[in-house]
């Protein structure tokens, strides 16, 4: 058998004699630290999606996306803006008396302001 040194044994707490008080709280006092504990796990969760989403939105790729998105988007609107302008051209009557003149010009035009843009 192995013996308890001296120097162990007077190192222990002695916890003769003594009771542990135990918090004397209401009943739902339990109920309450289970629900807010659950509500922070909640809250934290809520947060860590929103950090995910906010690193997601920003990163490389999706800034990549969405600039192709609204270069799309700028491409579209102006082919639907021509488009108007031809609609208009053709429906005028000076159209059907010299076609050719007008396409030639509105030709130029839009190389002109294309080359203003560049």
């Amino acid at each position: 058998m192995k013996t308890i040194s001296k120097k162990n044994r007077a190192t222990k707490k002695k916890s003769r004699g003594k009771k542990s008080k135990k918090k004397e709280t209401g009943a739902f006092d339990g109920l309450a630290d289970a629900l807010g504990g659950s509500l922070k796990g909640v809250e934290k969760s809520m947060k860590t999606m929103e950090n995910e989403k906010n690193r997601l939105k920003n990163s490389v790729v999706s800034k990549m996306k969405r600039r192709r998105i609204e270069k799309r988007d700028k491409m579209s609107k102006k082919l639907e803006e021509d488009q108007q302008k031809v609609q208009v051209i053709m429906n005028n009557d000076a159209f059907n008396e010299n076609p050719l003149d007008i396409l030639l010009n509105h030709v130029t035009n839009v190389v002109s302001t294309k080359k203003k843009e560049e």
